[in-house]
């Protein structure tokens, strides 16, 4: 819905609303659905006409969440795009330098980054279950912790990324946060610790790029002995399951 907005002031016309996504979507210039591999745009258009079974299902699901989407960037707007899928191969990998001199590279893609009176949000969406709270930073990088946010986490992540990435500094007021499409009745997307909005993470990502470190340095430390969780059923949706038999 954003593409080739980045840089741009959203107003979200109010005009928008008396249509069904399905109608915005017909409405798509050739352009925009060809960028986006979806072949030609009558074709495409046909395709949708015709759907059933599953398929007609799955796009009723994304109707639903492209309307929260919609009504949530309404209640927001004006707002600036920054940047929309931000990743390795537009911006490159991201290095974590070990102690013993040798280096990690990580990966990831940012959904969005927008901008409005001088706040930048880095938000991921979501729509499966999410929680935005957390009780610590030392929670999120404790594996032995069943309660362990790892959608904090991976939003955190995203902040680290975004500065080494050079998209936001340490003089940002910069946010992060969840989108969830699976309902509209909680517009709530700032992540908070111990129940608190957590505010502009610059405050706190020095220090879970020091944790980040020390995580790596122990995963990738050859006097490190590793074994199996006593919990098997961390292992439930493990895609290596199968190599340790669990």
């Amino acid at each position: 819905l954003f593409d080739d907005r980045d840089g741009k002031i959203i107003r979200m016309k109010p005009s928008i609303y008396n249509k069904t996504v399905a109608d915005a979507i017909k409405q798509l210039p050739v352009s925009d659905v060809t960028r986006n591999h979806m072949g030609d745009a009558g074709m495409f258009l046909n395709t949708i006409n015709n759907l059933s079974g599953a398929n007609l299902i799955a796009f009723r699901a994304l109707e639903k969440y492209m309307e929260i989407l919609l009504e949530r960037d309404k209640e927001y707007a004006p707002f600036q795009i920054l940047g929309l899928e931000l990743d390795e191969e537009e911006r490159g990998m991201v290095t974590i330098d070990l102690s013993d001199g040798r280096g990690v590279n990580i990966k990831g893609s940012i959904d969005r980054l927008d901008e409005k009176e001088g706040m930048i949000r880095i938000l991921d969406y979501k729509t499966g279950k999410s929680e935005l709270e957390f009780s610590s930073l030392e929670s999120l990088f404790n594996a032995d912790d069943d309660k362990r946010n790892a959608y904090a986490f991976q939003t955190l992540l995203y902040g680290f990324m975004a500065r080494r990435w050079g998209v936001a500094t340490e003089e940002d007021n910069l946010h992060a946060g969840i989108l969830n499409f699976r309902s509209n009745k909680d517009p709530k997307w700032e992540l908070t610790m111990s129940k608190n909005p957590l505010g502009n993470i610059n405050r706190v990502l020095d220090a879970v790029s020091e944790k980040l470190k020390d995580l790596f340095d122990e995963i990738y430390d050859p006097k490190k002995h590793w074994s199996q969780v006593e919990d098997a059923g961390k292992c439930k949706n493990c895609p290596y399951n199968v190599i340790c038999d669990r």
